[in-house]
């Protein structure tokens, strides 16, 4: 058997080198090219035809026979299973994680979008609600990136960012996983999201020549996403230094800002809306129409998710990839009434699209 084709894709390759093993012999034996039952050569042979270390195999054959590809019998060595799982299966199911689901959930336009992306490809879309809870989320998804019968993911980040670290250690390298609506700086992994930084340097040139100074209005749980920080740095870039930062729990003991009011998601805007009244003058970024200021296009969000799930299949190797939605700038908008609020992650809510 001639293993040209794992060296080719081992020299081409940005991934690490086992990664690279695993995608490639698997996608070998889905095709065809590795029948059932053919029996590798030894893992020193094999190692020494793909000019890697023998560790460095053997952890790529383990991640295989976990998958069910490969079979070792000892004395006789590895051979390509004779009944495989699935493939079809596999290759259709994926799974959809929303932070939180209700009786509009599927009529929204996240939704709609996303499982009419995933029709056209030929793909199944499986829907899980994670109740508001991040903890039920990580449970969720460490079990999904593990299951054999599904090909993907997509999901409505509400993970705290060690909850994202321990996830992306967990993701099986072939398995593609897709954040929706979050990055976080420290970790690489695929994302779609708002254009947060292009939006806010935006919106801050528009405000430079309405107002004096900006109270940028945000909360706790927000301080430690990329999102949140994007927004505060374009907003600065935009509009200049004097863009002053106070948390939605310390209005109470410093007063309500004077000058505009820059609100960080909708759901802020909405709780300060419904604690404090209406503002003077205020602008959020927001993923419904209505509210003044930013207005993030949530179909194009989807569409930019299901297009990184399609590369990841159809084999691209980044080290990870990010795309961004559409956004406008509106200006004169009148806020919808805010929502009401009650206890839990989700409840501030009113679509999974927000952002916490």
């Amino acid at each position: 058997m001639d293993f040209s084709f794992v060296r080719k894709k081992l020299a081409e390759s940005q991934l690490p080198i086992y990664e690279t093993v695993i995608r490639t012999i698997r996608e070998a034996i889905e095709s065809g090219e590795l029948p059932p039952g053919f029996r590798l050569p030894s893992d020193k042979e094999l190692a020494a035809e793909f000019g890697i270390s023998h560790v460095t195999l053997g952890r790529a054959l383990n991640e295989l026979r976990a998958l069910g590809l490969l079979k070792r019998w000892r004395a006789l060595g590895t051979f390509v299973k004779e009944s495989l799982p699935d493939k079809m299966e596999r290759r259709r199911n994926i799974a959809i994680v929303f932070d939180f689901a209700n009786a509009i959930t599927f009529h929204q336009e996240s939704f709609l979008e996303l499982h009419k992306k995933l029709d056209e490809a030929g793909l199944t879309l499986l829907f899980f609600s994670s109740g508001g809870s991040s903890t039920k989320q990580l449970t969720q998804l460490k079990s999904i990136v593990c299951d054999t019968s599904l090909k993907g993911c997509i999901f409505w980040s509400i993970l705290n960012p060690e909850q994202a670290r321990e996830l992306i250690q967990k993701t099986p390298s072939y398995f593609p996983l897709v954040f929706m609506d979050k990055i976080y700086p420290d970790l690489r992994h695929d994302a779609a999201t708002y254009d947060n930084f292009v939006s806010a340097r935006k919106l801050g040139g528009f405000l430079r020549k309405k107002a004096q100074s900006i109270t940028w209005v945000f909360s706790e749980d927000q301080e430690v996403l990329g999102s949140t920080t994007d927004r505060f740095n374009g907003l600065c870039e935009g509009f200049g230094p004097h863009v002053r930062k106070c948390r939605l729990s310390e209005m109470p003991g410093s007063g309500t800002p004077s000058g505009c009011l820059v609100f960080s998601s909708e759901a802020i805007y909405d709780e300060y809306r419904t604690n404090f009244g209406e503002p003077k003058e205020a602008y959020a970024f927001a993923s419904r129409d209505g509210y003044p200021g930013i207005r993030f296009d949530v179909r194009s969000m989807a569409d930019a998710a299901v297009s990184i799930l399609l590369r990841r299949l159809n084999g691209d190797d980044a080290p990870f990839i990010h795309l961004t939605s559409k956004w406008t700038l509106n200006r004169n908008a009148i806020a919808p009434a805010p929502t009401s609020f009650g206890s839990g992650a989700h409840s501030r809510r009113s679509t999974p699209c927000e952002e916490l």
